[in-house]
Order: C-alpha cells, then structure tokens, then sequence
C-alpha cells in the first residue's frame, strides 16, 4: 500500500464498518480487549518482571540476539517473552519504505509511526502473557526518542518544531507502557558486521550506507556513554536508574556454541541482578519515564503520573 494514496473506498460503501474490521483492511494489528485492565493490574503488583532492552545498530542482530535470549532463558526456567520490532507493520502500511525514499519528508511521519506500533507491540505481547519473569524488547520508546530522533534532529532531517512536539506527546503517551525497562544490552559488532548482515538480508525498501550507520553509532554511543538510562521515579521522586551492558562481538550467536555459553551467562547475571533490583523497588515506580534530554537541551515536558 502506498503512503501517498491510501485506499479508503470501502468506507464509503460501509459506513458500519467497525474499527477492527478498518484495521484488518489496513493490516493494523489491535490489541486485546483486556489490555487496559492488566496495565492497571501490573502498575500495582509489586512483583515487578525484569525488562531487558536488546539494543544496537541497524542489522546489527539484534532480533537474532533476542529470540536466542528467549529461547534459552525459557530453556534455564524463567518464563520469558520476547517483544520483537514491528517492522512487518511498517513495511505492511508503507511509511518504511517511504523514509528511505525520502527522509526529510517521512521522518517526522515515520517515528511517529514507530512510537505508536512499539507500544502497541508491547501491549499486546503483556496483555498474552502478563505473568513472565522477564520480557526480551528488540529496542524501546527510549531508543526512538533518544537515539533515532537526537540523530535526525542533529542531521537536519527534523526541523526543531517537530522534534519539539514528538518529545512532548512522548513523554504524555509513554505512560500507557506496562513495563518498565529494567537494563539495557546494547550489542555492539563491528559496524563492518553490521553492513555485511544489511546486504545479506537484502530487506525491501531498506536503503542504508555506512554514514548513516556511523551517525547512528554515535547517537548510540551519546545515549549510553554513562553507563545508565534514566527511566522514570519513584513516588518520592527518586530517580530510577537502569544499567547498560555492553555486548561488542562480530561472532553468529547461531553457529558458535562457546559464544552462545558467555552471552546466556551474562544475560542470567543481569536477570538476577534486575530482579534482585525490582522486589526491593516494589509498587514504589511511577511509570512516567522522565525527560532525559532536559539536562541538555532544556526540554520542560517531565510529565509523572501516580501509579
């Protein structure tokens, strides 16, 4: 389907279309109806889950790195969910396709995009199994805001207005999330690695070149240069903090068993530590997450919410 002209006839021939049924047609997934109540249901538990961010440059194997995590903590007993990256849905509507066509046009329309279909992801994947020990994210609203749209902004792909009202409805919607990130993994090969997976995939519509890979590293490495992602408060206003690992290794995760040994060990040393982490912090977290770029740009949009 084709972002310049979508298709909308059938609405005028069926004005009692239900929105799900438009959904259907326009290949958006919906969430479960019970979706609302179990955000509530978890904000006020206080056996928290552990959420780990797999995160990383573009074909840098980060959804490989997550299904394999999941797959293996399942395996050790720890009952895991793995929340991947819509980019079937992107591709589906044809805003991925887009950006890369033109993306000073589309960049604004595309995160937008992204921002929405991520939360819905992890909603639907919470609302199926909202008793997991540990939720697996391929990225998070906190690489969009922090990551993809620092890059762009510093570019000039995104004019300043635009960055100025992504990150204030941000900062407004990002309190529908479930969870919470607990850590981050950011895996980290060789951008050399990065390029070779690119063009063996061979994705449609995804056009990519070694600068735009080197700027998005450096938005990475800007992000996570402390070693910790502020993502959210307490209810007495402490900041709540979580850690970065660092995974930095061109070696295939599939075909390397010694490899396999030292990235599932590191992964159950962070789980048991965030858990460790998530009994003692309780129901005391806000789930507003808090605005990081206020330190360096200013930005006056912290909104936080009782939960």
């Amino acid at each position: 389907m084709s972002i310049d002209r979508v298709k909308v006839t059938f609405l005028l021939t069926d004005p009692q279309m239900s929105s799900s049924s438009f959904a259907e047609q326009l290949k958006i997934p919906t969430l479960p109806n019970n979706a609302c109540l179990l955000l509530h249901q978890t904000r006020t538990n206080p056996n928290k889950p552990v959420v780990l961010v797999v995160d990383g440059e573009i074909a840098a194997g980060k959804s490989t790195l997550t299904r394999f995590i999941c797959r293996k903590m399942n395996e050790r007993g720890v009952h895991t969910v793995c929340v991947k990256e819509p980019v079937e849905t992107w591709k589906d509507v044809g805003i991925l396709q887009a950006f890369y066509r033109d993306q000073r046009k589309y960049a604004y329309k595309f995160q937008t995009y992204v921002f929405v279909t991520r939360i819905e992801e992890v909603l639907r994947e919470f609302a199926q199994d909202p008793n997991a020990d540990l939720y697996v994210l391929d990225r998070s609203i906190f690489t969009d805001a922090y990551v993809f749209m620092n890059m762009l902004a510093q570019n000039g792909i995104l004019e300043d207005v635009e960055r100025t009202m992504y990150l204030q409805w941000w900062h407004m919607w990002a309190n529908v999330m479930p969870i919470v990130p607990s850590a981050f993994l950011y895996h980290k090969p060789s951008l050399k690695k990065c390029m070779e997976n690119y063009y063996a995939r061979a994705r449609e519509g995804e056009v990519l070149d070694l600068d735009y890979q080197k700027n998005l590293r450096a938005a990475h490495e800007l992000f996570f240069d402390e070693g910790i992602v502020l993502v959210g408060n307490t209810a007495k206003g402490e900041e709540v903090l979580a850690p970065v690992f660092l995974n930095e290794d061109d070696r295939d995760i599939f075909n390397d068993p010694d490899y396999q040994g030292v990235v599932i060990e590191k992964v159950m040393k962070i789980y048991e530590q965030c858990k460790a982490s998530a009994q003692s912090l309780g129901t005391k977290l806000k789930y507003a997450p808090v605005c990081e770029l206020e330190a360096r740009t200013g930005c006056q949009c912290n909104h936080v919410v009782q939960a």
